[in-house]
């Protein structure tokens, strides 16, 4: 028997009408290793986002590079530093994190970032100034597995 996802609530109020504005694909994901807590993806025509919600949200964008090999970004740092006032305000701060930090990433990818949405990779050369970002190819087996069937 499948789980629902602990934040499935949050997920369908925020990003399925994320997914749904910009075509994307909203995919729940089997949790497989507790580290990777409540995971789920945002799938575009040749990129995926999938979130981690296990202490705190981890956010990484796949693409399949023309060597044929997975690479992903850790995007959480830039998406964050987006993050204004604006989506602030309309977070309430109970005493869960994982879901006001849902929320504040689902509101400023709305908000700021459309383009990367939408497929646009030109936001990759903003990344790669700062100097936190991380990127890398994709060696897991496991995280191939979970790739294949949405980047051909």
């Amino acid at each position: 028997m499948e789980m629902k996802n602990r934040y499935y609530d949050i997920i369908e109020e925020y990003y399925r009408p994320l997914a749904e504005k910009f075509g994307l694909k909203l995919v729940y994901l089997e949790q497989r290793d507790y580290r990777q807590g409540n995971p789920f993806l945002l799938v575009g025509k040749d990129f995926v986002l999938k979130f981690y919600t296990f202490d705190y949200v981890k956010l990484y964008y796949y693409k399949k590079g023309s060597n044929g090999k997975y690479h992903r970004r850790d995007i959480v740092n830039l998406i964050a530093l987006s993050c204004a006032d604006r989506e602030r305000s309309k977070v309430r701060y109970i005493d869960d994190d994982i879901r006001d930090a849902l929320i504040l990433q689902a509101l400023t990818l709305q908000n700021y970032w459309k383009s990367l949405l939408m497929g646009d990779r030109n936001w990759i050369a903003e990344f790669n100034r700062c100097p936190w970002h991380h990127e890398e190819d994709v060696t897991l087996d496991d995280e191939i597995e979970m790739l294949r069937p949405y980047l051909k």
